[in-house]
């Protein structure tokens, strides 16, 4: 998986996630949901398709990342209470972990450039007047 695959999938994933939790009550699957934690969810998948569509995803990715890393390590400290603004059970301690880790490998790996036949070069020695 490339850099924007992953940034478009996460993207995606987050808002159907944010957007799902709205109708499940306090859970989804194992995961603890309230309204603050769908919109953050909806905000973080838009950053991320944003960001997937500039094609330049890495800087919004480590971003991203951070956010979630911080999330998750708040909640490991505080035994799932954010701030007073949002309560996390385990599953979404292990969720948040995993983005995180996912979303920093991904900022810190460089984009590769996809070239077509038609854009690449001769090399510097070829004759280019055939």
């Amino acid at each position: 998986m490339n850099v924007l695959s992953f940034t478009k999938l996460l993207g995606f994933a987050l808002v159907i996630i944010g957007i799902a939790g709205f109708f499940t009550g306090t859970t989804l699957v194992f995961f603890q949901v309230d309204s603050a934690q769908n919109i953050f969810h909806i905000v973080t998948g838009i950053l991320a398709s944003i960001a997937a569509a500039r094609e330049k995803p890495q800087f919004m990715l480590m971003l991203i990342g951070l956010l979630y890393a911080f999330i998750a390590v708040t909640g490991l400290i505080h035994f799932g209470d954010i701030f007073g603004i949002t309560e996390v059970n385990p599953a979404d301690n292990l969720l948040h972990i995993i983005i995180a880790i996912g979303c920093i490998f991904f900022g810190l790996t460089p984009q590769k450039k996809e070239t077509f036949p038609s854009e690449r070069t001769s090399p510097p020695d070829a004759p280019t007047d055939l």
